[in-house]
């Protein structure tokens, strides 16, 4: 059974709760062919929380619009359980403020974007990448408009 574990700050987003989070990663998890029953982390943060994650583990003093992080990168032994790290790929923190941000510039719902920016950070816990070269950064922009438009058409 997937698992998905949600925290937010002060703010949400309608239509965005519980089952829908969990929605998105059984349909990314089937068209990445990865496994649906692994277990991952979504904080939505504001712009401090995200500077500090990107100055703690990027050493960029930026605001990033996504972050994700693997688990086995930043294995902290008081987030888990004993044999809970086996299912557990890593968490996506995700920034309010730049999702509102990027809605209004792109005249899109508030939703679209974040749900966009989550199917991001998700394949990356799933091990894509776009940094590497042009052809994994064009797999994985093709990967996330084909989940995209599985979740949002």
């Amino acid at each position: 059974m997937t698992k998905v574990h949600f925290s937010i700050d002060r703010f949400g987003f309608p239509g965005v709760d519980q089952a829908y989070l969990e929605f998105v990663f059984q349909v990314a998890s089937r068209l990445a062919r990865q496994d649906p029953k692994r277990e991952i982390g979504i904080a939505l943060v504001n712009a401090p929380y995200m500077r500090r994650l990107n100055q703690k583990y990027r050493q960029q003093d930026k605001v990033s619009n996504v972050l994700s992080f693997v688990y086995r990168e930043i294995q902290d032994p008081n987030c888990l359980t004993p044999g809970e790290e086996k299912n557990y790929l890593g968490d996506v923190y995700i920034c309010h403020e730049k999702v509102m941000q990027q809605a209004r510039a792109e005249k899109r719902e508030p939703q679209e974007v974040f749900t966009k920016l989550l199917i991001h950070g998700i394949l990356h816990l799933f091990g894509f990448h776009h940094e590497k070269s042009v052809s994994s950064a064009s797999r994985m922009e093709a990967l996330e408009d084909k989940i995209s438009k599985a979740i949002l058409d």
